[in-house]
């Protein structure tokens, strides 16, 4: 499978694809998955749900040997797809920050100490509190799961609209 030829007329990605002169192209393919599937927050992305830097790990475990670093064209895609989906939805920005707090909480709830005092000897988390932070992650899920779905469906409208930029209609295919 191939990247869309429109996809190889920007830049960093025609580098990118251009700097492997093999036949097969396969390095170039097999970075562009990497690219893709590190940036990527389509629920179609099997790595979408994993942390930024656990994703990237396994990717390149899977994808490449162990001398294959992520250089400045990789690094700039990666930015320019992100930029891309960031531009796409006027939610992202706001899912993306929820995440990151949602991902804080996490931290927290996996790292506090309920034997942590302070100098007077007093808890400093009180277990009523950490009871209710518990309580509460399962709307915060819900909550993340309802942004990124309004995400993806902008993405998505984003991505089919026609060359003149007009909304593709309900029986059409979206363009190629």
């Amino acid at each position: 499978m191939y990247p869309n030829e429109e996809t190889l007329l920007i830049e960093p990605f025609k580098s990118i694809w251009e700097r492997d002169i093999t036949s097969g192209k396969n390095q170039a393919l097999r970075e562009l998955k990497y690219i893709e599937f590190s940036a990527s927050k389509m629920r179609s992305n099997p790595y979408s749900e994993y942390p930024d830097d656990v994703r990237k790990e396994i990717l390149m475990k899977e994808l490449f040997d162990k001398k294959w670093k992520e250089d400045a064209l990789i690094k700039q895609a990666i930015e320019r797809i992100e930029t891309f989906q960031q531009d796409g939805s006027a939610t992202y920005r706001y899912w993306r920050s929820a995440c990151s707090a949602a991902e804080q909480v996490n931290d927290f709830l996996t790292t506090f100490d309920l034997k942590e005092r302070t100098e007077k000897n007093t808890p400093v988390y009180k277990p009523a509190d950490i009871i209710s932070a518990i309580t509460k992650t399962g709307d915060i899920v819900k909550a993340l799961n309802a942004m990124r779905e309004s995400v993806e469906q902008e993405l998505v409208e984003s991505n089919e609209k026609t060359r003149a930029n007009n909304e593709v209609g309900a029986f059409e295919d979206p363009p190629k």
